[in-house]
């Protein structure tokens, strides 16, 4: 089975989880931020921090809109850390830019690997 829409979902271990589709729209863009929103929220509730991990090893386009979008509601997520990873070469040097022109590059950064992302994710949380 195809999939075309991003997959979120809280862990265990109270990380929320990301897992990008293919294709990026503005509209899966919006819809991944709506999931976080609510996994954030009922984080809050509990008191907890809000980290992100987010697996961009499956996504292969993306467009305009989804970009912007992105770059857009970055700063909206009031997380305390995101950590992304797994994206190929074009998309790990795009997200690179997207963090860096969000002025949010102190608490949300790339890695080639996921257990590097997880490593800096947990770090000062655990």
């Amino acid at each position: 089975m195809r999939k075309v829409s991003n997959a979120t979902h809280l862990g265990k271990d109270g990380i929320i989880y990301q897992e990008f589709a293919p294709h990026q729209t503005r509209e899966s863009v919006m819809r991944g931020v709506e999931l976080i929103t609510k996994a954030a929220n009922l984080l809050r509730k509990q008191n907890k921090h809000i980290l992100i991990l987010g697996d961009l090893s499956g996504v292969l386009s993306s467009t305009y809109e989804a970009r912007r979008e992105g770059a857009k509601l970055l700063r909206k997520i009031e997380a305390d850390k995101a950590a992304y990873f797994g994206a190929n070469t074009f998309f790990k040097y795009l997200v690179k830019f997207i963090i860096k022109a969000s002025g949010l590059d102190n608490k949300v950064k790339y890695f080639d690997t996921k257990e590097d992302a997880l490593s800096w994710l947990k770090r000062d949380y655990e």
